[in-house]
C-alpha cells in the first residue's frame, strides 16, 4: 500500500476555491441576518399598522379625556362639602383656596399622566407582534381594512368612548365615598 503525502502547501487555485466558499458562507449568513432582521422589523410594522388601522390610539385620547375629566366630577368642593377637615380646615373662600384647587387639580393631572398615548400605543403593539404571526397580523389588517372591519372598529372605538366617559358619572358617586373611607380609616389607625 502507497502513501501519498500531501504537501502543506496549498495550491493558488485551491486558496482561490477556499477564499470563494469563505466568502460564499459569509455572504448567506449575511444574507439570512438582513432577512431576519427585517422579517422582525416588518413583523413589528405589521403589529403598529394594526393598532393604528384598529383606533387604539383614539382610544387612549378618549380614556385620557375621561381621567381628568373625573378631575371635575370629583371636586374639592365635593370633598369638602362630606368631610369639612379635608382639606386640613382650608374651605371655599378661605384665602388658601385657590392654592387647594391648583393643586388638586395638579394632583389628577399628575395621575392621568400615565401611561401616556406612546406608552399605551407601545404596549398593544408589542403585545400584538408577539402574540400574533406575520400572517395572522396581515389577515386583521386586510379584515379591518375592509368596510366591515371598519364598521366594528368605529363600533368598539364608540363603545370605549361610551364607556370611559360613564366613569366620570361612576366616580362622582363612589371615589367621594371611597376617599372618605380611606380617610376616616387612616384616622382611627392614627389614633
Amino acid at each position: 500500500m502507497a502513501v501519498v503525502a500531501r504537501s502543506s502547501f496549498v495550491s493558488v487555485k485551491e486558496k482561490g476555491f477556499a477564499m470563494n466558499g469563505f466568502r460564499y458562507v459569509v455572504g448567506v449568513a449575511v444574507l439570512l441576518a438582513v432577512t431576519c432582521a427585517h422579517a422582525e422589523g416588518s413583523k413589528a410594522k405589521l403589529a403598529q399598522d394594526f393598532v393604528k388601522l384598529v383606533g387604539y390610539d383614539k382610544q387612549y385620547d378618549d380614556y385620557h379625556k375621561s381621567c381628568i375629566n373625573t378631575y371635575q366630577g370629583v371636586s374639592p368642593e365635593s370633598l369638602v362639602s362630606k368631610q369639612p377637615n379635608y382639606f386640613y380646615g382650608i374651605k371655599p373662600g378661605d384665602d388658601k383656596w385657590p392654592l387647594v384647587v391648583s393643586a388638586y387639580k395638579e394632583y389628577f393631572e399628575n395621575a392621568c399622566a400615565h401611561p401616556t398615548r406612546k406608552e399605551f400605543v407601545g404596549v398593544l403593539v408589542r403585545s400584538y407582534e408577539v402574540n400574533l404571526s406575520e400572517e395572522d397580523l396581515q389577515r386583521a389588517i386586510a379584515f379591518y381594512s375592509s368596510p366591515l372591519g371598519q364598521r366594528l372598529s368605529d363600533a368598539g372605538q364608540l363603545a370605549a368612548k361610551n364607556s370611559y366617559a360613564s366613569w366620570v358619572e361612576v366616580n362622582k358617586k363612589y371615589v367621594t365615598e371611597a376617599v372618605l373611607k380611606f380617610q376616616k380609616r387612616l384616622s382611627d389607625i392614627v389614633q
